[in-house]
């Protein structure tokens, strides 16, 4: 995708080269690559004094400023010497205007554009993404008589997109109390899926303007569409309890917040709910006490939801089990353990051995906190001896045997492991428990034992869940043990049955062959007359920036494609060429979910390489396996720039805001915004630099590299000190954490597939 709409850097600079352009090779590479930061640099010296630059060369010194979000850079490239720019170009203005937008100055914005669509035709793509950008920049300025007319005058050039964009301008109009312009939009909006998804806008404005009698009215207007309008219940009733309440009507609010809790007790509306009720309603009975309780407890109002289940039992109503855990655990999240531990004594007395179980596990917990380990001890033999296949057992017994691992007590390890499969050999805990016993038998070179293991495993779960793993395993011993046959077999099965798999790659490296999985290419695909037309609609939304559009667009084309595999396929081929990278493996991986068998075009289409000029510049600059990097991109981020993970990490390679201003702090830019780490070139060049410094501290061990990109250094130093961090792989099985353990290997699966698919032969 482009850094600004309009067309990418590389053919603007053809542009300029026409004329008489100086701008070097050197620039124009960096520029072709993605690398806007270093190209914006370079540019800067080889155009003083900017003054005297040519308009074509000011523009792509622009362009490559808004490569990297330098937005006032970009409009400082333009115009900011105060230059004539009568003569200037149309795309001049383009990316005036869509520059100025992006630093908060709309009525500038305006400006630009308009002066741009006076200049080019009227049904130009870009001219008419502009017109939708002027009308959304119009309600930015709170003009919305003449936003909604430019929203009038862009239907007759294009219907789809004047319906997006009148949804967009409703949205900022309804931030601003615009009731009655809102209501005004909605009317004309053509397109059912598009009106659906603005049902609460108009009741928004209302209220935003503090009319919330006027917001109760419309929302009472969308409640009488019924499904028509989009809208669930469990959403209106967290509207319909504000605006009764702020409008006095304390029964009526009451009865929808009692209505939203009967629908759900899990998440904001819902807490924010059983507050409001917690505050307001007096007389409840114990049957709303006790979702209201629930409520509470679920969102961590810890406090208040203990007072709320003793209100239940004083009211007449009865806890059953379930409601006795959640007392409980509000007990203990309220700080309180000894009322805790009352009730999980009661309930570890319970004739369900779930309950009972699940209660002497949090009472053995918070005596671990306590410091009292004799006691919680004791509790975990009691939950063993009860209930010795329960999770609860198996993680007490499994753990035991890793605090043996530690600490070297092989023996006491592997009993304890053993132990674990004996209890209950089919659970997932035991699965584990197998690979770390046939582990330590390797560890000690007892090479016919662990054998036995992995072999005992694959008897018993031909397929199941860690089936590769012990195959692997199982065949390194076979081979150490001189049976070539055996140890054959097994990695052939793995090669066959899941070739692209971590342990596929292991197995050809381990036989000293080159990791090339025997895939066919795959069948020819369609091309129907509709996919063109739906991707040039698609990239009329992306360029008049309208994000909802695009993502309902693909929504969609998926649609339009259900029914045929190879429709399907072709469809996710032509979204990760258009860059929508994440769409295209969703849609891929649904595919193989489906029973598609892999081909060539099937991993293409799984493990894309976007930005791979980017990626590949940068990591050769640092003395990186550019294909390790990709890799790693995969594995993070899925190529998507402006990820955001749910511990805040952002970007290609999943940067922390933190580290990404201590590195910028070391190698530049300068002036470092959390919102440069959604540009792809500063997310590498910044995640590099870390991975390199990493790279150079656990002297290019990859497993212990990963591992601290992934889990932090911390722990990587911690784990580097186990003794299988003499073996590379057998410190990969070794990772404490399941999901560290799981990004490793998948990392170091991806490297391969990568370099197979984009290596050339290298």
């Amino acid at each position: 995708m482009s850094p600004v709409p309009g067309g990418g850097v590389a053919a603007q600079v053809g542009r300029a080269s026409d004329g008489a352009s100086t701008i070097p090779d050197s620039i124009r590479r960096d520029l072709a690559d993605g690398r806007y930061w270093k190209a914006s640099r370079a540019l800067h010296v080889h155009l003083a004094p900017l003054a005297s630059a040519a308009v074509e060369d000011r523009m792509v010194l622009a362009e490559a400023e808004a490569g990297w979000r330098n937005w006032e850079g970009a409009v400082a490239a333009l115009v900011g010497d105060g230059s004539d720019t009568e003569g200037a170009p149309p795309r001049f203005w383009y990316l005036l205007g869509t520059s100025r937008a992006r630093t908060g100055d709309h009525a500038g914005a305006v400006r630009a554009l308009t002066r741009f669509v006076a200049v080019v035709p009227a049904d130009a793509p870009e001219g008419v993404a502009a017109r939708s950008r002027i009308a959304r920049g119009l309600a930015e300025t709170e003009a919305a008589g003449e936003s909604v007319e430019a929203v009038e005058a862009l239907r007759g050039l294009s219907s789809r997109l004047g319906d997006w964009t009148a949804l967009a301008v409703a949205g900022r109009l309804a931030r601003s109390g615009g009731g009655a312009a809102v209501r005004q939009l909605l009317a004309s909006v053509a397109e059912p899926a598009v009106s659906r998804r603005g049902w609460r806008l108009e009741t928004d404005a209302w209220a935003q303007a503090g009319d919330t009698a006027r917001a109760l009215e419309a929302l009472m207007d969308v409640l009488a569409r019924g499904r028509e309008s989009g809208a669930s219940r469990t959403e209106t009733l967290a509207l319909e309890w504000r605006y009764r309440l702020a409008g006095g009507d304390s029964a009526g609010a009451v009865a929808a917040m009692e209505g939203l809790l009967r629908r759900t007790t899990r998440g904001a509306a819902a807490l924010e709910a059983a507050m409001a009720h917690w505050r307001v309603a007096s007389n409840s009975g114990p049957e709303v006490l006790r979702t209201v309780a629930g409520a509470l407890g679920n969102g961590g109002e810890f406090g208040t939801a203990v007072r709320a289940w003793r209100l239940v039992e004083r009211r007449g109503g009865a806890l059953t089990e379930r409601d006795r855990a959640a007392l409980a655990r509000a007990y203990n999240g309220s700080g309180d353990r000894d009322g805790a531990v009352r009730v999980y004594r009661e309930l570890a007395a319970s004739g369900d051995p779930a309950v009972a179980a699940a209660a002497l596990r949090a009472w053995a917990a918070i005596r671990t906190r306590q410091g009292r380990h004799g006691d919680a001890r004791t509790l975990q033999d009691r939950l063993v001896e009860r209930f010795p296949s329960s999770a609860e057992a198996l993680d007490v017994i499994f753990f035991r045997g890793d605090d043996h691992h530690d600490a070297g007590r092989v023996d006491q390890a592997i009993d304890h492991y053993r132990q674990v499969v004996s209890m209950s050999a089919s659970a997932n805990r035991a699965g584990l428990a197998r690979m770390r016993w046939g582990q330590l038998h390797l560890r000690r070179g007892e090479l016919g034992a662990a054998l036995g293991v992995f072999q005992g495993y694959l008897e018993e779960f031909p397929g199941g869940r860690r089936w590769e793993e012990a195959s692997y395993w199982g065949a390194q011993a076979a081979a150490a043990l001189g049976d070539t046959a055996e140890a054959r077999r097994l990695r052939t099965r793995i090669q066959r049955v899941s070739p692209l798999s971590y342990y596929a790659f292991l197995s050809a490296r381990t036989e000293g062959a080159a990791f090339a999985p025997d895939l066919p290419a795959g069948p020819p695909l369609p091309d129907p007359e509709w996919l063109s037309r739906d991707l040039e609609t698609l990239a009329l939304f992306e360029e008049a920036g309208l994000e909802e559009a695009a993502d309902a667009h693909v929504a969609a084309m998926k649609d339009a494609a259900a029914g045929s595999d190879e429709l399907l396929l072709r469809l996710a081929v032509a979204l990760n060429e258009a860059g929508r990278t994440l769409d295209a493996i969703r849609l891929g991986l649904e595919l193989r979910r489906g029973g598609r068998p892999w081909d060539l075009t099937l991993v293409r289409v799984v493990y894309p390489f976007p930005f791979r000029e980017l990626v590949t510049s940068r990591a050769r600059e640092l003395g990186l396996d550019p294909f390790l990097l990709a890799g790693l991109i995969r594995q993070e981020s899925t190529f998507v720039p402006d990820i955001v993970s749910p511990a805040g990490a952002i970007g290609l390679t999943q940067v922390m805001p933190a580290t990404g201003r201590q590195v910028a702090g070391a190698i530049g830019p300068r002036g470092f915004r959390t919102e440069m780490l959604e540009t792809p070139e500063l997310n590498v060049h910044l995640g590099t630099h870390f991975l390199s410094e990493l790279f150079r501290r656990y002297d290019g061990v990859i497993p212990l590299v990963l591992s601290a990109y992934n889990a932090g250094p911390t722990r990587a130093n911690r784990w580097r000190r186990l003794p299988e961090a003499e073996d590379p792989h057998r410190f990969t099985e070794r990772i404490p954490f399941a999901e560290t353990r799981g990004y490793v290997k998948s990392v170091t699966r991806n490297w391969a597939l990568y370099r197979w698919l984009y290596g050339g032969g290298e």
